[in-house]
């Protein structure tokens, strides 16, 4: 009977010990401290203050806000391949469905041209469906590409997510939460 119950207290054991730690990964993700890689820790600098320049401060904390979510700090493939807040391509060929984009380099950067602009294939992290996304020449660019959105939404930062006005305002919530640590360095 005591080998029972020393295989039940090691077992318990053992779940405790891997709850805890189940709890720190979780933690460890959900966070809204994490720190930028230092591969580009630059170029995002260099991006966010030119948004500030144009834009504001509350206008560049908003879009640091959604970056950091949108690509878990920074770190997520999908950042470090295209360097977007998730741009989902529509078809193979620019403005890949997205009217906006073609807006973009017509209005705005018109420096850039749909040859500077490519996709690529991966899975997605939070369906685990493969999916192609656009791929930005650069990090500044990328946000510009935000800022010019999201200005013609009326700085709106949950139609991003969704066009459901509901949906919409538990983004924009949850944005609230996420220090914008970037945007508030450089405002110091």
């Amino acid at each position: 009977m005591k080998k029972y119950y020393y295989i039940a207290a090691g077992a318990f054991i053992l779940y405790l010990a891997f709850r805890k730690k189940s709890k720190s990964v979780e933690s460890e993700l959900n966070s809204t401290e994490m720190n930028t890689p230092e591969e580009y820790i630059d170029e995002v600098y260099k991006a966010l203050t030119a948004i500030v320049d144009r834009w504001g401060e509350e206008k560049a904390k908003g879009i640091e806000r959604m970056y950091r979510l949108e690509t878990a700090h920074f770190k997520s493939e999908q950042f470090k391949k295209g360097f977007t807040a998730g741009m989902e391509a529509f078809s193979d060929k620019f403005p890949y469905k997205w009217s906006s984009l073609q807006a973009f380099i017509e209005e705005e950067a018109t420096d850039l041209s749909p040859s500077d602009f490519s996709t690529f294939t991966m899975r997605e992290g939070g369906t685990g469906k493969i999916k192609t996304f656009i791929k930005f020449p650069s990090i500044p660019d990328a946000f510009n590409f935000l800022a010019f959105v999201l200005n013609k939404r009326k700085w709106n930062y949950g139609s991003w997510y969704s066009t459901k006005p509901e949906s919409q305002q538990r983004y924009n919530e949850r944005l609230k939460t996420i220090k914008p640590r970037i945007v508030n360095d450089i405002i110091s």
